[in-house]
């Protein structure tokens, strides 16, 4: 009798319990979203709003639960800690790793899924690779019939991962380095990870990412690497595509203009030839203490730069009058007119000037009595700028005397322009165009200031891009050439864009009336103001060059070398920043 009502007793308390765990917990679910990979053993990203309609909080358990619809089977998935007050909402994210199936996804209250607050089905595919497309962009690599070829010290590019698939969330939620998009460079010859850089935990469909990287390493001469892009399984990094080159130690090449990395041709005697066709010389590398090397640069373009490592020697055939960059920072860089430059590695120069005399090719235009103009497209963004009439070596303009003119965008035939009020707000690359008084000649100068990569500056419009250069090419008629005599850009019929100039590119049709000059610009007010003639305009434009002492903490010639200030001769000489002239 005893035993029976022990165990009577026992059987209440269990209904009781039973009772209690299946007691409704005032819980509702507003809404479940999923927006994760559909894929199998990948995480899903799943956004949930719960809403508390009982008076008192909630604090316990949820757990979401995959019911297969195909064979009944049930999946828990995950659970979590949440805490809602009293008729209140709560919105949160779930991170749960689905079977592959037909599912009907439960959010329930307890471990075995009975007290069900809310449900959505979805459809989770079986694991596979996905659809990503991946593009390479690595500078200084030059390919032959059989490899490509890297030469330097250092990799610089950009690449980009473009998602043709189902939106990706990560493979565990998107909180690990690896469970994104990874970017990595490894030595094919022995596996070791040189870098590695994590670019995003999720990538939506059709959106893509896009990087750029440096990376400075001391790459064997000859070996071989894969620069790769991957991204997060269960089972690691599944690579999306990779990049194979060899390397070379990076001595004894030159840089064309248009990016390619070739051998610095050797004479008979043993010098290495600079080619006029070089814009850039890479010696890094060579130790001229030890190692006895010469160049002739005799045929060379004045604008070349020349990359040595840091001490302060210099190869024979060399000298302070040559553009030198020692371990990415140069003491001056001297920009000749007339001549490409082209820079392949960024680097810090202390002073930097660019000399511009305007041609004025054809005086007796209407545009050259008004007041000349054309286009410039500067590798630096300058600090100042000085004015000097070449005729009467004077230093006393007019602040009218130049104006510069930001192009952004266009209406139709109409090009929208404005003045800049400040040199400071020029940028590298990008193009201007200068109102110059006739007779004038202007020198750009940059003080410890940047020389970025070179890079084509567009400036987009409606269905026009202002496009700037420093690189010589020759154009299409697609592109417009700028033309001073009647301030207006003219169909490019085989014309060469000069180093330093910018055109127009139409990027759709564009018949402008009379089928050469670009429409009417109406660039002659925004230089000279209606009245039409220098000094008359009252535009606010950049401050004259003065006078000034002759004594300086710096002074510089003309062509960029440091002067003894106690010590100058009759010229014209830069004391911080400005022009002075000595008498």
């Amino acid at each position: 009798m005893k035993k029976q009502l022990l165990s009577l007793l026992c059987l209440l308390s269990a209904m009781t319990a039973t009772a209690a765990t299946s007691s409704p917990s005032g819980l509702s679910v507003d809404s479940i979203s999923i927006n994760g990979n559909f894929i199998a053993q990948l995480s899903q990203h799943v956004e949930i709003s719960i809403r508390n309609t009982s008076d008192t909080d909630f604090e316990g358990r949820l757990y979401m639960l995959a019911l297969n619809k195909s064979d009944g089977s049930l999946t828990p998935s995950l659970d979590t800690l949440v805490s809602i007050k009293a008729s209140k909402s709560l919105w949160f994210t779930l991170y749960p790793t689905l079977p592959e199936g037909d599912l009907e996804l439960r959010l329930a209250t307890d471990a075995d899924g009975q007290q069900v607050i809310g449900s959505s089905n979805v459809a989770i595919s079986p694991l596979r690779k996905l659809n990503f497309n991946a593009v390479f962009s690595l500078d200084m690599l030059s390919e032959t019939d059989t490899e490509k070829v890297l030469y330097g010290s250092r990799i610089r590019g950009w690449m980009r991962v473009s998602n043709y698939d189902a939106p990706y969330y990560g493979a565990y939620g998107g909180t690990a380095d690896d469970d994104g998009f990874v970017l990595w460079l490894e030595d094919s010859d022995n596996g070791e990870i040189l870098f590695k850089r994590h670019l995003c935990s999720m990538l939506p469909y059709y959106n893509w990412v896009q990087t750029s990287f440096a990376h400075d390493a001391v790459f064997r001469d000859g070996a071989h690497y894969k620069l790769k892009v991957g991204y997060g399984m269960p089972y690691g990094l599944e690579t999306i595509d990779s990049l194979c080159f060899t390397t070379r130690r990076g001595i004894n090449t030159y840089w064309t203009a248009d990016g390619q990395v070739l051998p610095l041709p050797l004479l008979s005697d043993g010098q290495l030839l600079v080619p006029a066709e070089a814009v850039a010389v890479d010696l890094r590398g060579q130790n001229a203490i030890n190692t006895v090397f010469s160049l002739d640069a005799s045929q060379a373009n004045p604008n070349c730069l020349y990359y040595l490592d840091i001490p302060d020697n210099v190869p024979q055939g060399l000298d302070e009058s040559h553009n030198i960059v020692r371990g990415m920072e140069a003491a001056k860089i001297i920009l000749t007119e007339g001549n490409d430059f082209y820079c392949p590695l960024a680097f810090r120069a202390r002073f930097v000037s660019y000399l511009m005399t305007p041609s004025y090719n054809n005086p007796d235009a209407e545009a050259c009595r008004r007041g000349y103009s054309e286009t410039i497209v500067l590798p630096f963004a300058p600090s100042s700028i000085n004015l000097y009439d070449v005729n009467g070596g004077t230093d006393m303009l007019h602040p009218d005397m130049l104006k510069v003119l930001e192009y952004y965008g266009n209406i139709g035939d109409s090009l929208n322009i404005s003045v800049i009020s400040s040199i400071q707000m020029m940028e590298a690359y990008k193009p201007y165009i200068l109102g110059v008084y006739v007779g004038s000649s202007l020198l750009f100068i940059g003080e410890n200031t940047v020389i970025p990569m070179t890079g084509e500056a567009i400036v987009r419009g409606n269905g026009l891009d202002f496009m700037g250069t420093t690189v010589s090419r020759r154009l299409s008629p697609q592109y417009y050439v700028y033309s001073p005599d009647d301030y207006s850009f003219r169909r490019g019929d085989d014309d060469v864009i000069e180093p330093f100039h910018a055109c127009l590119y139409a990027t759709k049709a564009v018949e402008p009336e009379g089928g050469s000059a670009l429409g009417s610009l109406g660039i002659s007010d925004y230089v000279w103001g209606s009245k039409g003639r220098p000094g008359d305009s009252t535009i606010s434009g950049l401050q004259p060059t003065t006078r000034g002492s002759e004594k300086s903490k710096t002074v510089y010639s003309t062509t960029g070398c440091q002067m003894d200030s106690r010590h100058l001769s009759k010229g014209i000489y830069i004391i911080d920043g400005r022009k002075f002239i000595v008498k």
